[in-house]
Protein backbone atom coordinates (compact mmCIF):
# COMPACT_ATOMS: atom_id res chain seq x y z
CA UNK A 1 0.00 0.00 0.00
CA UNK A 2 1.58 2.88 -0.96
CA UNK A 3 -0.80 5.20 -0.43
CA UNK A 4 -0.61 9.23 -0.51
CA UNK A 5 -2.41 11.89 1.08
CA UNK A 6 -5.00 13.39 -1.30
CA UNK A 7 -5.28 16.74 -2.12
CA UNK A 8 -8.54 17.18 -0.05
CA UNK A 9 -8.14 14.60 3.00
CA UNK A 10 -5.18 16.64 4.87
CA UNK A 11 -2.91 14.04 5.82
CA UNK A 12 0.11 12.11 5.02
CA UNK A 13 0.47 8.42 4.22
CA UNK A 14 2.80 5.77 5.30
CA UNK A 15 4.95 4.63 2.45
CA UNK A 16 4.73 0.40 2.31
CA UNK A 17 7.08 -1.52 4.22
CA UNK A 18 9.22 -0.95 7.53
CA UNK A 19 13.07 -1.71 7.24
CA UNK A 20 15.55 -3.41 9.36
CA UNK A 21 17.81 -0.83 11.41
CA UNK A 22 21.58 -1.85 10.70
CA UNK A 23 20.54 -4.42 8.38
CA UNK A 24 22.36 -5.10 4.98
CA UNK A 25 19.52 -4.42 2.94
CA UNK A 26 18.80 -7.53 2.59
CA UNK A 27 15.83 -7.92 4.51
CA UNK A 28 15.57 -9.82 7.52
CA UNK A 29 17.71 -12.06 9.52
CA UNK A 30 16.64 -15.86 8.88
CA UNK A 31 14.31 -16.70 11.58
CA UNK A 32 13.21 -13.05 12.08
CA UNK A 33 9.89 -11.11 11.23
CA UNK A 34 10.42 -7.81 11.36
CA UNK A 35 7.72 -5.59 13.55
CA UNK A 36 5.12 -4.08 11.05
CA UNK A 37 2.86 -1.18 11.53
CA UNK A 38 -0.98 -2.28 11.82
CA UNK A 39 -2.06 0.27 8.89
CA UNK A 40 -5.73 -0.56 9.38
CA UNK A 41 -6.00 0.56 12.41
CA UNK A 42 -3.11 3.40 12.19
CA UNK A 43 -4.33 7.34 11.52
CA UNK A 44 -2.19 8.82 8.78
CA UNK A 45 -0.35 12.15 9.95
CA UNK A 46 -2.47 15.37 9.50
CA UNK A 47 -0.80 17.38 6.57
CA UNK A 48 0.26 20.08 8.09
CA UNK A 49 -2.16 23.38 6.63
CA UNK A 50 1.10 25.92 6.27
CA UNK A 51 3.49 22.92 4.71
CA UNK A 52 0.01 22.10 2.14
CA UNK A 53 -0.34 25.84 1.44
CA UNK A 54 2.98 26.30 0.57
CA UNK A 55 3.26 22.72 -1.78
CA UNK A 56 5.77 21.04 0.84
CA UNK A 57 6.06 17.70 -0.09
CA UNK A 58 8.75 14.98 1.25
CA UNK A 59 9.05 11.53 2.50
CA UNK A 60 10.05 11.70 6.42
CA UNK A 61 12.09 8.43 7.45
CA UNK A 62 11.55 7.32 11.04
CA UNK A 63 12.97 5.01 13.20
CA UNK A 64 10.88 2.91 15.92
CA UNK A 65 12.26 1.10 18.41
CA UNK A 66 9.05 -1.21 19.02
CA UNK A 67 8.25 -3.40 21.94
CA UNK A 68 7.20 -6.59 21.97
CA UNK A 69 3.51 -5.53 23.10
CA UNK A 70 4.02 -3.66 19.38
CA UNK A 71 4.15 -0.14 21.65
CA UNK A 72 7.08 2.46 20.19
CA UNK A 73 9.08 2.93 22.89
CA UNK A 74 11.76 5.30 20.81
CA UNK A 75 11.27 7.50 18.29
CA UNK A 76 13.33 9.14 16.27
CA UNK A 77 14.21 11.06 12.68
CA UNK A 78 16.37 8.82 10.58
CA UNK A 79 15.95 11.06 7.15
CA UNK A 80 14.05 14.48 7.22
CA UNK A 81 11.74 15.08 4.60
CA UNK A 82 13.53 18.48 4.81
CA UNK A 83 10.41 20.67 5.92
CA UNK A 84 10.09 20.62 9.78
CA UNK A 85 6.54 20.69 9.99
CA UNK A 86 6.36 17.42 8.02
CA UNK A 87 8.77 15.81 9.84
CA UNK A 88 6.77 16.48 13.38
CA UNK A 89 3.79 15.70 11.69
CA UNK A 90 4.64 12.50 11.52
CA UNK A 91 6.81 12.16 14.91
CA UNK A 92 3.80 12.84 17.00
CA UNK A 93 1.13 10.37 14.57
CA UNK A 94 3.77 7.33 14.70
CA UNK A 95 4.46 8.13 18.09
CA UNK A 96 1.06 6.60 19.14
CA UNK A 97 0.81 3.87 16.16
CA UNK A 98 0.80 0.46 17.00
CA UNK A 99 2.84 -2.28 15.15
CA UNK A 100 2.91 -6.22 14.80
CA UNK A 101 5.55 -7.28 17.10
CA UNK A 102 8.80 -8.32 15.50
CA UNK A 103 9.57 -12.05 15.87
CA UNK A 104 12.95 -14.07 16.15
CA UNK A 105 12.75 -17.66 16.40
CA UNK A 106 9.12 -17.39 16.54
CA UNK A 107 9.44 -15.44 20.11
CA UNK A 108 8.45 -11.86 20.04
CA UNK A 109 11.33 -9.53 20.29
CA UNK A 110 11.86 -5.24 20.58
CA UNK A 111 13.34 -4.19 17.86
CA UNK A 112 14.12 -0.95 15.68
CA UNK A 113 12.60 -0.49 12.35
CA UNK A 114 12.68 2.19 9.76
CA UNK A 115 9.15 3.58 9.28
CA UNK A 116 8.67 5.56 5.99
CA UNK A 117 5.85 8.37 6.11
CA UNK A 118 5.24 10.34 2.82
CA UNK A 119 3.73 13.78 2.57
CA UNK A 120 2.46 14.15 -0.92
CA UNK A 121 0.13 16.43 -2.61
CA UNK A 122 -0.69 14.57 -5.53
CA UNK A 123 -3.49 11.21 -5.81
CA UNK A 124 -1.34 8.40 -6.66
CA UNK A 125 2.57 9.35 -6.27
Amino acid sequence: MDATAQQGTGSGSPAPSPTPVGGTGEGAPTGEILARPLYTINPPPPYPRLARKLGHEGVVQLEALVSIAGRVDDLRIAASSGHESLDAAALEAVRFWRFSAGQRNGQPVAMRVRVPVRFSLRAGS
